[in-house]
């Protein structure tokens, strides 16, 4: 699993940057139509090497409603401009 390095905004106020999986990530956003949170600032760690991302949740894809994804902001390489770093899904609520 990737880590990254994450600022989000709760209720209005900015959060420390932290590190954290894809799979925490997720699960803090899954319930992110139910509470004021949002993700800021987020970069995919590779080593020493930061890649700024965008977070993608439920409700972005029709086909799959509960599909979250994690992506580059913008892609370096043509894999990531078809491949998500990291891929969950939320909860039917």
């Amino acid at each position: 699993m990737n880590k990254y390095l994450v600022i989000y905004e709760i209720d209005g106020e900015l959060t420390e940057p932290s590190i954290e999986t894809g799979n925490q990530i997720f699960s803090k956003m899954d319930m992110s139509d139910c509470y004021d949170i949002v993700i800021r600032r987020m970069w995919l760690i590779d080593g020493i090497k930061l890649t700024e991302c965008r977070f993608y949740g439920v409700w972005h894809n029709g086909k799959e409603p509960l599909r979250m994804e994690i992506r580059a902001m913008i892609p370096a390489t043509p894999e990531q401009m078809n491949e998500p770093f990291d891929v969950g899904y939320g909860t039917d609520h």
